[in-house]
């Protein structure tokens, strides 16, 4: 059903032209980096998470507009094709921005600009989450149903740039904005069994179960401000389709200050630097280590 859904929604929106992410993604779904043109589908396996997007450029019009739909499965990638199961986490963001932000127009560059193209980019999001929380203060009758509404307003700067006389080309980006937050990753996921009813039929005991997922510990929201980074190397020797991401993920404001930097190492399309077909990444945060895979569908 949410691929399907997925699928009807880009064919109503395609025709308005939105934008949005690329797909160098770490293993929280995070990036600084947005589609220049065209579009993605993009999959995260650390995240779970299913995400596509869509922009489209006219040449002659330096406006761009997008947008981004995603989808979070409850238990694993499995819950996507189950009937009946719907995503844990959903929702999607709308963008505009503008290409030749400070850079020149490509007729008016005479081939000694450092800055080739670049692009600004502000995103309004919305997500929402449905799960179980067993607070530490006791799993029953404590136990909660919980629904958290997500908003989110960044603004992002991306730049492609090329260094003179050493054959690499670099794509940097950086995010900031406002967006409220629930402390969901630093709980522990659980499973609850609870005995509903019991029977002893011809000396066989039997007992029926009711089993519940959720999140187990002290649960809160807040609001924070986010600041993303990406510097990604392309080498020329590999036609731009190695691209190595020097990235931190940070939050500098709110009550769960962080500060987590990483390396990513993706395959794009040739000379299309913001086209993803897939990578690997590790960041480190609070003394953890976190991987990240990603794989991607350009059009």
């Amino acid at each position: 059903m949410l691929i399907r859904h997925l699928i009807f929604t880009f064919f109503v929106a395609a025709a308005t032209s939105f934008a949005q992410r690329a797909g160098f993604e770490t293993g929280d779904g995070k990036t600084s980096i947005f589609l220049s043109d065209s579009g993605a589908l993009n999959f995260n396996v650390a995240d779970t998470s299913i995400r596509f997007g869509y922009v489209r450029r006219v040449s002659t019009d330096p406006l761009i507009w997008g947008f981004e739909l995603f989808g979070k499965p409850s238990n694993g990638v499995a819950d996507f094709f189950s009937k009946g199961k719907p995503a844990n986490e959903g929702g999607g963001a709308l963008s505009f921005g503008r290409h030749n932000f400070l850079a020149k127009d490509i007729d008016d560059q005479d081939g000694c600009e450092v800055v080739k193209d670049d692009w600004f980019v502000v995103q309004g999001g919305y997500r929402r989450a449905s799960f179980n929380n067993f607070p530490k203060s006791g799993l029953a009758p404590n136990n909660r149903k919980r629904n958290f509404d997500g908003y989110s307003g960044t603004v992002s700067y991306n730049a492609r740039m090329a260094l003179k006389g050493n054959g690499t080309g670099i794509l940097a980006g950086v995010t900031t904005g406002v967006e409220r937050r629930n402390n969901l990753d630093d709980l522990l996921p659980v499973t609850i069994e609870t005995n509903v009813a019991s029977a002893v039929t011809a000396s066989q005991p039997t007992v029926a179960k009711q089993v519940r997922t959720g999140y187990f510990g002290d649960y809160k929201e807040y609001v924070s401000v986010p600041v993303y980074t990406d510097l990604i190397f392309l080498p020329l020797k590999f036609n731009s389709r190695i691209a190595f991401d020097l990235f931190t993920r940070s939050a500098v404001a709110g009550d769960n200050r962080s500060f987590a930097p990483g390396v990513g190492v993706f395959y794009t399309k040739k000379d299309s630097p913001t086209k993803v077909i897939g990578g690997i990444s590790a960041s480190y945060k609070d003394g953890n280590l976190r991987l990240g895979l990603v794989a991607g569908f350009n059009f």
